[in-house]
C-alpha cells in the first residue's frame, strides 16, 4: 500500500491552522467585548438598585413624619469630589451611606434646633475618619449645611488621609 506524500497537504494545513487561530482570536476578542459590556450593565444595575433602595427608605421615613412639618424628615448627603484625587463611584456610595447612618439621629428633631446647634451637627461628621471602605480610609469634611423646609442637606468632601 502506498502512503501519499505529506508535501501535498502542507499548504492546506497551514491555511487550516491560520483559519483555526483566527477563529480562536476572534472569539477571544468577542468575549472580551461582551464581558466589558456586561460589566458596565452590572455596575449600572447596582447603582440603580442602591438608588431605588435609598428612595424607598426616604419615602418610608418621610411618611412617618409627613404631618410634622417643623421637624427634619429627610437627610441628604452630597459628596463633592476633588478633580485631582477622584474617588471611585462605589467608594462614594459607601461613604455617603456611612455618613447618612451617622446623621440618622438627627431625623425627627425640630428644624429650629439646626439654627441653635449648627456647630454640633457639623462636628458629628467633620474631620471624621471612615475606616476600611474598600481597603481605604477617608477623612470627611463638611463644607456646608442647608435646611430646606424639612430636609437637612450636608455638602461634604472626602479624601484619603496623608500618612507619614
Amino acid at each position: 500500500m502506498r502512503i501519499p506524500a505529506f508535501n501535498r497537504y502542507r499548504r492546506g494545513l497551514a491555511g487550516f491552522g491560520l483559519f483555526l487561530s483566527g477563529m480562536v482570536i476572534g472569539s477571544a476578542v468577542y468575549m472580551s467585548m461582551h464581558q466589558h459590556s456586561y460589566s458596565i450593565v452590572h455596575e449600572e444595575k447596582e447603582r440603580l438598585k442602591n438608588e431605588n433602595k435609598n428612595l424607598k427608605e426616604d419615602l418610608s421615613k418621610m411618611n412617618t413624619v409627613k404631618n410634622r412639618q417643623a421637624y427634619i424628615s429627610l437627610i441628604s448627603v452630597d459628596l463633592e469630589t476633588d478633580s485631582k484625587h477622584p474617588i471611585d463611584p462605589k467608594s462614594e456610595s459607601e461613604i455617603v451611606k456611612a455618613v447618612k447612618t451617622d446623621l440618622e439621629a438627627l431625623r425627627g428633631k425640630p428644624v429650629a434646633r439646626v439654627k441653635e446647634d449648627l456647630q454640633l451637627f457639623r462636628k458629628l461628621i467633620d474631620n471624621k475618619v471612615y475606616v476600611d471602605i474598600f481597603d481605604r480610609d477617608y477623612v470627611v469634611n463638611v463644607k456646608s449645611v442647608v435646611v430646606i423646609q424639612s430636609e437637612l442637606i450636608f455638602y461634604i468632601t472626602a479624601k484619603e488621609p496623608i500618612r507619614n
